[in-house]
């Protein structure tokens, strides 16, 4: 049951970051700002859906690990560090340069939406 209540919370942060829940852009001033867990959903240029999280220290270095399927074959983990510029994480790989932006709801919600060079995004909550 555990399994099925997370997922589902998740899927329900994303739905609503993306029908246009109020969230505004939320300016970074430190790499601190957004250590610990972080979890949610990606969507891929294709429009498969996954699960991804993330681990971030304070030091702006992290590791994430990626979920497409229930098969070990369609799963994805890395690790890099982020650097601040501007009010946004940026993360150079292979593929080009990611941007972390944070987003904040009425109620303090925090989000974290990840965007990649290949049109993949990924909405992401604070693990609890």
């Amino acid at each position: 049951m555990k399994k099925t209540v997370i997922p589902l919370t998740l899927i329900l942060a994303t739905t609503l970051f993306t029908m246009g829940a109020k969230w505004e852009e939320t300016y970074i001033h430190r790499l601190a700002s957004i250590a610990g867990t972080w979890s949610g959903t990606g969507k891929d240029p294709s429009g498969a859906r996954y699960s991804i999280t993330y681990w971030f220290k304070e030091d702006g270095s992290f590791k994430f690990s990626k979920t497409q399927k229930k098969s070990v074959q369609d799963s994805e983990q890395g690790s890099g560090a982020v650097r601040l510029e501007r009010g946004k994480f940026y993360y150079r790989s292979s593929e080009g340069r990611w941007t972390f932006t944070l987003y904040e709801g009425k109620k303090e919600e925090l989000m974290l939406r990840v965007e990649r060079p290949n049109g993949n995004t990924q909405d992401l909550i604070p693990a609890k």
